[in-house]
Parts: C-alpha cells; structure tokens; sequence
C-alpha cells in the first residue's frame, strides 16, 4: 500500500504540474482576467500535495487513501468548475 500512495502522489504532482503551467501559460498569454485567483488555486493544491508528500515521507499513519482521494476530488472539482471559466477565452484564441 505505501509503494501505491508514493505513486498516486507522484503522479497527481506531476499531472497538475503539467496542467496548470499549461493553463498559467496561456492565461499570461492572453491576458485572462482572473488569472491571479486561479494561480492561487493552483499554489493551494501543491501546497496541499507538498504536506502529503511530507507526511507520508515522514511516516505519519494520517496519510491515507482518503487524504489522496480528497486531493483528487480538488482537482476533478478545479477542472470542472474552475477551468470552466475560462474556456470562451482560450476559444477565442484558437484552443
């Protein structure tokens, strides 16, 4: 179980860290509005997935399927409400 959350977690950085410099990119690019909240939603998961990743490092027996779970749930939940809001923009500009 514990070679699995190492992993789960790995890979949940590394998919948001793809993602979101994609989006922070872009939203630089061309100027979106609300950019600045967006990056803060963005700092708030990896700070998030950076006290997972700590905790589990350290051993700590509160880090749990649900801990990774819940963290996945933010991010489906950011990419379906939060991304939404930008997408007429990134249309507009041929995305």
């Amino acid at each position: 179980e514990g070679y699995m959350i190492a992993e789960v977690i790995k890979e949940m950085w590394s998919y948001a860290h793809i993602h979101f410099a994609l989006e922070e990119k872009y939203f630089d690019e061309f100027k979106y509005e609300k950019a600045e909240a967006h990056k803060a939603w963005h700092r708030e998961f990896y700070k998030k997935v950076e006290t997972l990743a700590k905790e589990f490092d350290e051993g700590k027996k509160s880090v749990s399927i649900d801990a990774i779970s819940f963290l996945g749930g933010w991010f489906i939940d950011h990419t379906q409400t939060f991304d939404r809001e930008y997408v007429a923009l990134f249309h507009e500009h041929g995305l």
